[in-house]
């Protein structure tokens, strides 16, 4: 048998060892290869389950978050699940996330609830869809941005809203309270023909202090005074007044006959009529009724200090009681003349005095028979909304009252208003006229 030479041999273990040592980084190459694919099978697996949870995240928010937002939740689902080496300070900083979050959801929702009342149940939505983000994802920083800005675009819309209807509110109220206190636009009611049935406080003053004179430099209006003084909404014991009080008018407007006027014109009585009943009737006359807009009604102060009851219970249209006259005069127009929108017009403060101008008592405590003047006034409301008209409140609302009742009275005249108390009427009988059309 041959022997080998030892320089053979070494030679031969030279070239073995590098093969063998290939081999056995083969091997370990190989379970590192697998080691790998082990680590990516555990990775996907993670993503795909990221990618189910994303998905139904997204379902809940309603396509309000993006894929950024997603994401980073995943970030938050992976610290929690699989990777727990996340390092305590990432842990602290999601938990102060959270709170900040939490902080800023009580905010906003109070920015929506706000926002709500204009913006109504949609607003209201997308603030639940909020707060179902911020509970299940309350790291998301990138969420938290997106959110802010959707809120931010729904404030500032509701923004915009919310000032036009403010400065509209805004306009209208100050336009009300301009017109109600002084200045008002003289065209507010042009080609507006007004009329105006009344009393003394009315028919006394024919000139351009009259109470109408005013009233139509106020609002543009064709305004005719057809107050007649002396007289009642109820019947008067004196037949040439009688045929004056508002109820024998309202017939004579209805049927277009004045026969019981001119009647009482021509009538010798004890008491003479005063010396512009002529002109008031002529004035009333010539009134095409069927191009009238709007009459005003103001009586009762001489019901009240004729002794003239409210009521008959047995009778609401008996025209000796004042709120049967007022009913039967309401209908007979309006059954007449559909057309015409009618305001009723309340009592005017009022009050006595002595010969020397001494105050003795006023309206708000004086009392004729069972009544107070305050008592009419309660009742030609009560009237006015069995009929769903106009009402405009000169006693209550007006502003004159006991103590400043010389600056629109005479100190000798608690009755009949001065100039600058006809003109304050007129002023607030535009207001309410103009509103309303």
């Amino acid at each position: 048998m041959r022997r080998i030479p030892l320089v053979a041999l070494v030679l031969v273990l030279a070239l073995v060892l590098p093969i063998f040592s290939a081999c056995n980084s083969a091997n370990e190459t190989q379970t590192e290869t697998t080691t790998s694919a082990k680590t990516n099978d555990k990775t996907i697996n993670v993503e795909i389950i990221t990618t189910v949870e994303e998905t139904t995240i997204v379902e809940e928010t309603t396509t309000v978050e993006e894929t950024a937002t997603a994401e980073e939740t995943t970030t938050v689902e992976e610290m929690t699940t699989v990777e727990e080496t996340t390092t305590v300070e990432e842990t602290t900083t999601v938990e102060e996330t959270t709170t900040v979050e939490e902080t800023t959801t009580v905010e906003e929702t109070t920015t929506v609830e706000e926002t709500a009342t204009v913006e109504e149940t949609t607003t209201v939505e997308e603030t639940t869809t909020v707060e179902e983000t911020t509970t299940v994802e309350e790291t998301a920083t990138a969420e938290e941005t997106t959110t802010v800005e959707e809120t931010t675009t729904v404030e500032e819309t509701t923004t915009a809203e919310e000032t036009t209807t403010v400065e509209e509110t805004t306009t209208a109220e100050e336009t009300t309270t301009e017109e109600e206190a002084s200045d008002l636009p003289s065209s507010l009611l042009e080609n507006k023909v007004v009329v105006n049935f009344g009393d003394s406080i009315f028919g006394n003053y024919r000139g351009e202090d009259s109470i109408s004179a005013f009233l139509a430099s106020y609002t543009g209006a064709t305004v005719y005074n057809c107050g007649f003084g002396g007289c009642r909404m109820a019947s008067h014991s004196l037949d040439n007044y009688d045929a004056f009080c508002m109820y024998r008018l309202a017939y004579a407007v209805a049927n277009n006959d004045y026969s019981v006027q001119d009647s009482a014109l021509d009538m010798n009585a004890d008491i003479e009529l005063p010396w512009y009943f002529d002109e008031a009737l002529a004035t009333l006359k010539s009134i095409d009724f069927s191009k009238v807009d709007i009459i005003t009604i103001s009586y009762g102060t001489n019901d009240f200090t004729g002794w003239k009851s409210l009521e008959n219970s047995d009778d609401p249209y008996d025209v000796t009681k004042f709120g049967g006259a007022m009913r039967y005069s309401i209908e007979t127009i309006l059954e007449a003349y559909p057309n015409i929108q009618i305001y009723v017009c309340s009592q005017t403060y009022r009050f006595w005095v002595d010969s020397e101008g001494g105050f003795i008592e006023d309206s708000d405590t004086k009392k004729v028979g069972k009544f107070i003047l305050t008592d009419f006034v309660a009742r030609t409301k009560e009237i006015s909304e069995e009929y769903g008209l106009a009402y405009i409140d000169n006693y209550y609302e007006l502003g004159i009252n006991k103590l400043n009742r010389t600056e629109y009275f005479s100190n000798t005249d608690g009755t009949h208003p001065n100039a600058k108390g006809r003109e304050l009427m007129a002023k607030f009988i535009a207001s309410k006229l103009c509103k309303t059309q």
